[in-house]
């Protein structure tokens, strides 16, 4: 019966209708989202809708002008109705709330990596993980190795992931059995797997960088400085922690000079640009001096293992004016 307008009172019919605004033309939907039973929404790729209650007696609401969603995957939800998704300029929450808009997520941290993705040479999928209060979105693109996301709803934060090759996830869904809930994902070399505290992945390990900084030792920005000392205090039970210098005369330098041998040494190569390095255990570690030379530095952990830091303390001596 697709007669929507012959009987008025049949709360059964038909309904028809548009993402858009009377007199304008909708956009193509790429995603429709149901919340909690209570809440459809129509996305398009620059637009939001949604749905409230019934089709035939319920609102219709315009969410956004400005965000919409870009792939039919490419977003989820907790179980309370907060709604993350990837839009064409990253990653928005929505708290589902009536006349409540999208925010964008860490806004301040937002990689430009999470703009403009395409989603037709890329696979795009979302899943709430209930274990770390957070988000996966896996970017798969359809050859080659994506750049992946882990975004943690507490601290705002976001934190790339890289798998191997064939374990690219195709797919993912949240597997709601006994006790909290398991991300199963569907790999590239047709497996599933889920995510586990263990610190390997199928027998290889897993690698773990953290940058801090860029941090300006230098008094001012014609000075020069050498970094005289550093000392790490690790958490106790904390397995062996690499840490290294990149130092240089800029902010953008130290940190890009970073990224670059990172991921140099996930490719399997070895690191170019560190200045200074060396191994922290747990506890309370002795003061290291690299006597390295640069107005800017970056600090890089990194491990195979499970570990954490209490504190990271440098020592800097002012110098002459840059040459």
């Amino acid at each position: 019966d697709w007669d929507f307008g012959a009987d008025m009172g049949d709360e059964a019919r038909a309904v028809a209708g548009q993402s858009a605004l009377a007199g304008q033309l909708g956009d193509v939907p790429t995603a429709m989202i149901p919340v909690r039973d209570q809440i459809l929404v129509f996305a398009c790729a620059n637009r939001m809708w949604a749905l409230r209650g019934d089709p035939t007696t319920g609102t219709m609401e315009r969410v956004s002008e400005e965000w919409g969603v870009i792939a039919p995957e490419a977003w989820a939800t907790t179980p309370d109705g907060l709604l993350a998704f990837l839009s064409n300029d990253g990653v928005y929450l929505w708290n589902t709330q009536f006349g409540s808009a999208p925010i964008r997520f860490s806004e301040e941290r937002a990689p430009e990596q999470l703009r403009n993705i395409s989603a037709t040479t890329n696979m795009i999928t979302m899943a709430y993980d209930p274990v770390g209060r957070g988000f996966h979105l896996f970017i798969t693109p359809a050859s080659g190795d994506g750049t992946h996301w882990w975004l943690d709803i507490d601290n705002k934060a976001m934190w790339p992931v890289v798998f191997q090759t064939a374990h690219q996830p195709f797919a993912a869904v949240r597997n709601e059995g006994t006790g909290l809930s398991d991300i199963v994902l569907g790999c590239k070399d047709g497996y599933l797997r889920k995510f586990d505290v263990d610190n390997d992945d199928d027998g290889s390990d897993i690698e773990s960088h953290v940058l801090i900084g860029p941090i300006r030792i230098a008094a001012d920005d014609v000075r020069d400085a050498l970094l005289a000392e550093i000392h790490g205090i690790m958490a106790d039970n904390a397995s062996d922690v690499t840490w290294r210098i990149v130092q240089a005369d800029s902010a953008e330098e130290s940190v890009d000079n970073a990224i670059a041998d990172i991921n140099t040494v996930l490719g399997g190569g070895a690191a170019s640009n560190v200045e200074a390095s060396g191994t922290w255990s747990s506890g309370r570690n002795l003061v290291a001096r690299p006597r390295s030379r640069g107005m800017w530095v970056t600090v890089w952990l990194s491990a195979t293992t499970a570990w954490a830091y209490e504190a990271v303390m440098l020592v800097s001596r002012q110098l002459g004016r840059v040459r």
